[in-house]
């Protein structure tokens, strides 16, 4: 064998690789190819147990695969060097075959780029940068509290900045997220541009960046317009993980900007190449869609539906996933089943204090952030506030420039709970019960609010809270 161990990343999990006496073919840990698919608790014992089937059964399939063995000495991760087993690409590619994985298909996909080689070691770390995931932090798994252990346990250094900067943004850390991803923006790794253009795109909005905003959504669309090129050349075209992320990160705009999607490959034809995590988060977008487009059953279908096929927890997409569940929920007038919804996402976003989605979807929540969180805990609650004024303030300067509509700038949070609840013909008093007010508290509000926006009936509310 030749070379160090380089780790590379599959959905966030970290397989050790090293090349072959001759250079020319990288070699995989089976051992971290059986941890990243998630198949045991114990992948050593797993991998044993799997050789000493194949040993016992001895057809030809099992013997290529046994065959396809190396066994090198590879650092674990306490430093310790130990023998290990490897397999060059189409072997693991044998191995995937025989394993019933719902991760096994990502984990095909992620292998030939990760195997490519051009000459020379810059062109073996082209290859590896080619192989990390888009929006790695959303897409892994990690125990509630431990985001910034997830971020930190990344081996690339490249990858573990983005994780960073995606951490800033989830906190609502908008400047230091803006921060943190601005020397990949032009990074020779698509993945690395592609995960910093998103995050730089949805935290200027909350920054009023219009000039940044544009040109991270411009990178964006280009990338989508050499897709589309590469789709009309040829006949069948199986996404890649990269293509899909793409695709993904510009639905994400048609959600956050209700910018047009008419163009766009459908996104379930693209959703079988992301990686499991960004499943969960286009399920979310799926699910968005169909509540801004009025279809709240089947909004809350998607992503209950979603919610049922998901094994492991992958805390960022499912906060986001329940939010919108609560949406729909509160728009059908489930109030209940939308607090519960709210109670779960707050309770998955809490310990590693992931406000941002809290913020974003604070209007079409309508009061659920008041109603469930202001009276447990009043310091995240101010906190949510805060942040909401700044979003509101920034995504109207970005979205709505011309008109420079301030109804946010004018309106507290609370107010604004207030005034899209009061317009959709709830009481006073139903207001009050659900916020946690008194209704003569309710009708100082509506009083405040109507001579503020200066109108005169709760109906006249409707343009300022309902866009």
């Amino acid at each position: 064998m030749t070379g160090s161990c380089e780790v590379l990343t599959f959905d966030g999990r970290a397989i050790r690789t090293l090349w072959d006496e001759q250079g020319d073919r990288r070699l995989f840990s089976a051992v971290d190819a059986i941890a990243a698919l998630g198949l045991s608790a114990s992948p050593n014992r797993y991998w044993s147990d799997a050789k000493r089937a194949w040993r016992r059964k001895a057809d030809q399939a099992d013997g290529d695969i046994l065959d396809a063995i190396a066994s090198v000495p590879l650092p674990d991760a306490g430093g310790a060097t130990r023998t290990s087993d490897v397999l060059d690409a189409a072997g693991l590619q044998k191995v995937l075959a025989r394993l019933r994985s719902p991760r096994s298909a990502d984990l095909a996909a992620w292998l030939m780029p990760a195997s490519a080689k051009d000459a020379g070691t810059l062109a073996r770390e082209g290859s590896a940068r080619e192989a990390l995931p888009v929006l790695p932090l959303t897409g892994t798994p990690f125990a509630l509290g431990h985001a910034a252990e997830a971020a930190e346990a990344l081996a690339d250094p490249d990858l573990r900045a983005i994780a960073y900067a995606e951490l800033h943004f989830y906190r609502g850390e908008a400047q230091a997220c803006v921060e943190a991803a601005k020397p990949y923006l032009e990074s020779d790794g698509p993945s690395l541009r592609l995960s910093a253009c998103m995050l730089t795109a949805y935290a200027s909005l909350t920054l009023g960046d219009v000039d940044a905003a544009k040109a991270a959504l411009s990178e964006i669309t280009g990338r989508l317009e050499a897709l589309r090129s590469s789709v009309a050349t040829q006949e069948r075209h199986a996404p890649t993980q990269l293509e899909a992320c793409c695709v993904l990160s510009a639905y994400v705009g048609t959600v956050l900007l209700h910018l047009p999607s008419d163009d766009l490959p459908p996104l379930d034809q693209m959703a079988p190449a992301l990686p499991a995590g960004l499943r969960v988060l286009a399920a979310y977008v799926t699910a968005h869609a169909a509540y801004l487009a009025g279809d709240y059953e089947r909004g809350l279908g998607l992503a209950q539906g979603t919610l049922l096929a998901s094994g492991e927890v992958y805390p960022i997409p499912l906060v986001y996933l329940r939010c919108v569940m609560a949406m729909c929920q509160i728009s059908l007038r489930r109030e209940r089943e939308a607090e519960e919804s709210l109670l779960a996402a707050w309770g998955l976003a809490r310990a590693d204090g992931l406000v941002e989605a809290f913020v974003e979807h604070h209007g079409p929540l309508r009061g659920l952030v008041e109603h469930c969180i202001r009276h447990d805990d009043p310091e995240s609650y101010d906190a949510i506030c805060d942040k909401v004024v700044a979003f509101s303030r920034g995504w109207m300067r970005v979205h709505n420039a011309k008109t420079h509509e301030t109804v946010t700038d004018r309106l507290t949070p609370m107010e604004f709970s207030v005034a899209m609840l009061a317009c959709r013909r709830w009481t006073n008093r139903q207001i009050a019960s659900y916020l946690g007010l008194s209704p003569n508290t309710v009708k100082h509000y509506l009083s405040a609010i109507l001579a503020t926006l200066g109108v005169s009936r709760r109906e006249d509310l409707r343009p300022f809270v309902l866009r």
